[in-house]
């Protein structure tokens, strides 16, 4: 979702910075068009319902824990997605020296978003199907 509204927000600086340089529309034309096949390519990534491997081994050799760590939602969030903040400030800040560059990183942002949309929920399905197999190996080693 983090991707998706980056990739709005880089594409809304690519049509400002477009339309107050003294340049025709081409930029936003072309940016439209990487866009619309960026749209593409991440859903063409993202159709698969299943976790991807390297996402399925991490979470089959993850341990169970009763007690979470102490949470920090702001820390967490700029841990996790500092790459995403970078990229999205920088392309915008040269999006008004050149409009093509919010743009081209807009449709990474599309492709992106668009690709992992559907991991939560796999992961999710891994963890439940996971679960269940653990209680089921406890019941038969514990009767």
């Amino acid at each position: 979702m983090t991707s998706a509204g980056a990739a709005t927000v880089l594409a809304v600086i690519t049509v400002l910075a477009a339309g107050t340089q003294d340049s025709d529309l081409t930029v936003v034309f072309i940016s439209a068009a990487w866009w619309i096949a960026a749209t593409a390519i991440g859903s063409t990534l993202g159709r698969r319902g299943e976790t991807n491997p390297p996402i399925a081994r991490l979470l089959a050799a993850a341990r169970f824990q009763t007690i979470l760590p102490e949470l920090h939602p702001g820390r967490t969030l700029i841990n996790r997605l500092w790459p995403l903040l970078l990229c999205t400030v920088v392309a915008g800040a040269l999006g008004f020296i050149g409009p093509q560059i919010p743009g081209i990183a807009a449709g990474f942002g599309i492709i992106w978003a668009l690709a992992w949309r559907r991991q939560e929920s796999a992961a999710a399905k891994h963890a439940r199907v996971r679960s269940s197999s653990s209680r089921r190996l406890a019941a038969e080693t514990h009767p």
